[in-house]
């Protein structure tokens, strides 16, 4: 062989190798449990991540070429067998998902199905990616709830402004009927509604104010 092929040959398989290398270190330091599958749903390669979830929940080893689906939470199952066949089919899809797992309680899940194929384009399996986003979702489920307070809140105090504002316009319309010549009382009611409004309407800012930064604070969480 010339010695110029040999190099090159050599070059490849150094490039080949220090690939395979970063491509396992980043499989093996995700905390996501990455696993990849075979076209009858038998593992063919896990990370760490994924053997020690097994582990914790089943209380076995996961193994090369274990049927997966074994390990699914009964919950999924049929949703993991339907988005499983689809990405056999080269469809790629990603759910999200709670199931309860015993004494570690209401876990949500992103679950990630990827059509895997080689360097020929035929087809090696399904990539399956779970990721724990328990903290991210109770997060998010704050704020939509924070909202909602705030939109019932505002509702509320829509019809207290009710009163206040129905004797601004009451003594309005008595005051216009006089020419617009006010009497003392009518004055002193007046300005009593005019400092209720205010007062109410203070109230709301501040209670806006504070739910907000609330907001404000979880949004800057879930963002990190």
């Amino acid at each position: 062989m010339p010695e110029k092929k040999q190099k090159e040959l050599t070059e490849q398989k150094e490039f080949n190798t220090d690939a395979f290398i970063r491509l396992k270190s980043f499989f093996e330091s995700s905390t996501d449990c990455r696993l990849l599958l075979g076209k009858e749903g038998e593992v063919l390669d896990f990370n760490g991540a994924a053997f020690n979830f097994i582990k914790s929940i089943y209380k076995t080893d996961l193994k090369g070429g274990d049927e997966f689906v074994k390990y699914v939470h009964h919950d999924f199952v049929l949703t993991f067998i339907e988005k499983y066949k689809l990405a056999l089919h080269g469809k790629n899809s990603l759910e999200q998902v709670s199931t309860n797992c015993a004494k570690r309680g209401e876990i949500w899940w992103e679950a990630a199905f990827e059509t895997v194929v080689d360097e020929n384009n035929d087809l090696i399996g399904v990539s399956y990616v779970l990721r724990n986003i328990t903290e991210r979702t109770i997060r998010e489920q704050k704020i939509i709830a924070q909202n909602q307070s705030l939109l019932k809140i505002a509702h509320i105090q829509a019809h207290d402004f009710r009163a206040p504002l129905t004797s601004i316009m009451g003594l309005m319309s008595l005051i216009k009927q006089d020419n617009y010549n006010a009497s003392k009382e009518y004055l002193e009611v007046l300005e009593q509604a005019v400092y209720t409004l205010d007062g109410k309407i203070r109230k709301i800012i501040s209670d806006a104010d504070n739910d907000n930064n609330e907001i404000s604070k979880d949004v800057a969480e879930v963002r990190h």
